[in-house]
Parts: C-alpha cells; structure tokens; sequence
C-alpha cells in the first residue's frame, strides 16, 4: 500500500516543466531588450532632431548676415596686380630732364620720356621706337637732330669701332656681356667696315640691330 505524500516533501519538476519556465523566461528577457531599445531609440531621435534645427538655425543666421560669399576672402595669397611691379630705366639725351625713373611694368617708351618732362625740341623722334615696352635697367637715348634733320653725331652716335664696354653699356639691349662680346670680336677681327658688320657678335641678331643702329656709327673721325 503506498503511503501518502509528505506535505512537507517538494515534488521534483518534470523536464516538460522546465522547458516551459525556460520559454517563459525568454520571451520576459526579449520584451525587456524591447522597451529599452525604444526608450533609447526615442531619446537618441529628439536629441538628433533638435541638433538638426540647431544647425539649420545658425546656417540661416550666417546666410541672412552674409548673403554673398567672398571668394577672394578665402584664399591665403591675394590677387596680384601688374601695376604693382615696378622697373627702373634711365632717360637721357634730347629730354627736358636726363634722370632714372620708376615705371609700372608694361609702360613704353614714350612713357619713360613722359616720365622726366617730355622730349627737347630738338629730339629726333623718329629715329626710336616710342611702342617699344621697356625692360627694368634699361637705358632710353633719345637722339637729337640737327637743323638739316640728320642725326648729330657727335652728340649722339657712339662709335663701335673705338668704343669701351662701359659706353656701349648705354645702347640699348646692350649689357656687359653683349659689350664684351663687340670689343671682343673687334680685336679679333679687326675694325667693324659698317655697321651691320656688328650682327657677326654672337646674340646680337637683326631685331637688336634695327634698336641700336640709330645710335652706333663705324666712323673713325
């Protein structure tokens, strides 16, 4: 005969129990990770979404204080303009007043005259280029005329044949190397029998010669 149970006795659970107290506390474990993942979801989306009218409300502040943007404002190096460069040439010969002058970049000629008062009346005009751009440490010999009209020699015409680096300095396009190159080539070869015998020095081609053949002669007198 089998005796009862001991009240006080606990009943072991089955395995279909367990199983079932498992599912339940699962599903519990689940529901939880829900409501706080919506509870953190929303708090996330009012923080975002007042950030967002934040950033659009300083955007159309700026936009309503500056409506156009200054490009050239931003860049580090400011835009260059040519009449800030500057050359220096000097001026003389049938001029109102022989001195160095400073130039913006691009001027001619007739400017660097215009610069020191202007051209003499007896200046012989024609005999140069008052188109021809300058170049800085350029050196500008305004010719002068005789009454005839023809170009005063003694004044003026620089003789390559006797001439000394220094004077020859003075023509145009003409630096200490190139006047090295004319003495050079003299004693080398003799006296120059015209002037276009000096387009034989090296760098010295026929554009050179039509800016300086205003100024030379091979005359020995």
């Amino acid at each position: 005969m089998t005796s009862p149970t001991d009240p006080g006795t606990e009943t072991p659970e089955t395995p279909e129990a367990i199983r079932h107290q498992v599912r339940v506390e699962y599903r519990i474990y689940l529901v939880i990770v829900a409501v706080v993942s919506l509870i953190v979801g929303g708090i996330m989306g009012i923080y975002l979404f007042r950030g967002g009218r934040e950033a659009i409300r300083v955007e159309t502040v700026q936009q309503a204080l500056s409506p156009e943007l200054d490009i050239a404002s931003m860049t580090s190096v400011p835009p260059t303009n040519d009449l800030d460069v500057v050359i220096s040439v000097y001026v003389s010969g049938a001029v109102n007043s022989a001195e160095v002058v400073t130039l913006a970049q691009g001027s001619l000629v007739m400017d660097a005259i215009a610069a020191v008062g202007g051209a003499s009346p007896d200046a012989n005009l024609d005999a140069i280029n008052l188109a021809s751009p300058l170049r800085d440490h350029e050196h500008i010999l305004v010719p002068k005329i005789a009454e005839t009209g023809a170009v005063q020699s003694v004044a003026v015409l620089l003789n390559i044949n006797t001439a000394t680096v220094t004077e020859l300095e003075t023509l145009p396009y003409i630096g200490p190397s190139r006047a090295q190159q004319i003495v050079t080539y003299r004693e080398s070869n003799g006296s120059y029998q015209n002037k276009e015998d000096i387009m034989q020095v090296p760098g010295i081609g026929t554009v050179i010669y039509e800016e300086i053949a205003p100024f030379i002669t091979v005359d020995v007198n």
